[in-house]
């Protein structure tokens, strides 16, 4: 039935949308059994990976990331499928789309309304970090053969380009978005066609000569830094760039409300900007721009006390992305974060959020802690995760979450050895958790990992 349902509202919202309706005879979805990819968008017949058909317990993150899958390649009948593109460079005149729509999609046309939030924390997490290595490479990209097509269905192609063209939409208007996306599909429909055929038809739409837009975000490599130094919005790499700045103090109950908005377009390294006093400075905020935004330290000591006071989601999934950017470029001390992560975690409500924000957690115990600092880490995550799990409310998505992030925690530290031993053979229980094949191995992988599973 979720699966009709969200089929049903991204054709309706394509078909009106693209001012195009859906253009080939039949609409097929398949789920192939021990498939080497995630999802296929063959016209009229997408292929899927088996493991969206959850066989266990699923949280609403689950269902939330098959449905932007479902909502991506039903993107690609449109973009890619009815309009090609003459090349691979232009890979992402259909990844880069299909992978906005997604969110885009879910956030507007189904139950998933948050899903921007898990695009801010964990698809741009994805793009920032490849876009930091040596093998980053432009959105448009330089494709000599199909070898090198290959390497470029990654983080820049899918996570950059969808946050660039989310950047894009803030920059010429969301109606002069779409009017260029529906005269784009008239213009080119069973064509191909390159960069240029697009930036043309959102030059005319919108007005505005996006020629220097394209090589600074398309044409270029690297992410940019934003910074509050209370006077000026400096970034580390300047672009022209759309975005909002967010002031949040703290109200009579206690909670941290937005007080200002300001909408900015910067185009220098720095940029003065009269700001109210503010607990809080949020840079990008709303995520309407491609760039990892720092906290100034009384933005930062106000999160590292108050963070559960941040009421929306959106928000505080931005401030979360502040932070562990922080912590992977080492300006913020691994510790400072994976306290932040335990202080606050248990009272995150996005499923989204919480499962990212846990997994950061144990990524930095297991990478950024410091050799002689790991045990005890180890030994507090376990700890935390534990303890979360049983005051997590019964059978719910928080419960599930924990209990799979107790099963990895439990690879690196025995100290639970014994509790994940009577769990699985029935001497004790979690009420309400359910130990379905997938928990089950997750927690049995973990015993092996630490010598507690008898192979005789």
């Amino acid at each position: 039935d979720d699966l009709f349902e969200v089929t049903r509202q991204g054709l309706d919202f394509y078909a009106d949308h693209f001012g195009y309706p859906y253009p080939f005879g039949k609409y097929d979805q398949v789920f192939v059994p021990e498939y080497n990819l995630g999802a296929m968008e063959n016209p009229g017949c997408v292929t899927f990976t088996e493991s969206y058909v959850f066989r266990g317990a699923a949280t609403q993150d689950q269902y939330a990331r098959r449905a932007n899958t479902i909502l991506h390649e039903m993107a690609h009948m449109w973009f890619g499928d009815l309009v090609t593109p003459v090349w691979w460079d232009d890979l992402w005149l259909k990844e880069s789309f299909a992978d906005l729509m997604g969110s885009l999609v879910s956030a507007e046309a189904t139950r998933f309304t948050d899903a921007w939030v898990s695009f801010a924390n964990r698809r741009k997490a994805w793009a920032y970090q490849q876009d930091q290595l040596p093998t980053t490479h432009p959105v448009v990209a330089e494709i000599p053969d199909l070898e090198a097509a290959k390497l470029n269905f990654d983080g820049i192609t899918y996570a950059k380009g969808a946050a660039v063209l989310k950047q894009l939409m803030a920059h010429v208007g969301r109606d002069a978005f779409f009017t260029a996306a529906r005269n784009y599909f008239q213009a080119f429909e069973f064509a191909n066609t390159r960069l240029t055929d697009l930036l043309a038809a959102l030059s005319a739409a919108s007005g505005r000569d996006l020629a220097a837009w394209s090589r600074q975000w398309l044409e270029s490599t690297g992410v940019s830094t934003l910074s509050w130094d209370g006077t000026h919005v400096v970034q580390t790499l300047p672009k022209p760039t759309t975005l909002a700045i967010g002031c949040y103090s703290f109200d009579e109950t206690g909670d941290l409300v937005r007080i200002d908005r300001r909408a900015v377009e910067l185009t220098e390294e720095r940029t003065p900007i009269d700001l109210p006093s503010a607990d809080l400075v949020l840079l990008n905020d709303e995520d309407l721009t491609y760039a990892k935004a720092r906290l100034d330290e009384r933005s930062l000591a106000t999160v590292e006390s108050s963070l559960d006071r941040l009421r929306d989601p959106l928000a505080r999934g931005l401030v979360w992305s502040s932070v562990w950017n922080a912590t992977r470029d080492a300006e913020l001390a691994a510790p400072r974060f994976v306290s932040m992560v335990s202080r606050f975690a248990a009272g995150e409500t996005d499923p989204a959020l919480l499962a990212g924000v846990l997994a950061n957690a144990g990524f930095a115990v297991e990478h950024f802690v410091a050799d002689e600092g790991r045990a005890a880490a180890r030994r507090a995550w376990l700890d935390t995760a534990w303890h979360n799990l049983h005051e997590a409310p019964a059978a719910s998505d928080a419960q599930l979450t924990w209990a799979r992030t107790v099963a990895s925690a439990a690879a690196y530290d025995d100290a639970r050895a014994a509790d994940l031993g009577a769990l699985l053979d029935g001497r004790t229980s979690v009420d309400g958790l359910q130990l379905d094949p997938d928990l089950r191995w997750a927690l049995l992988t973990a015993l092996a990992a630490t010598g507690h599973v008898d192979l005789g």
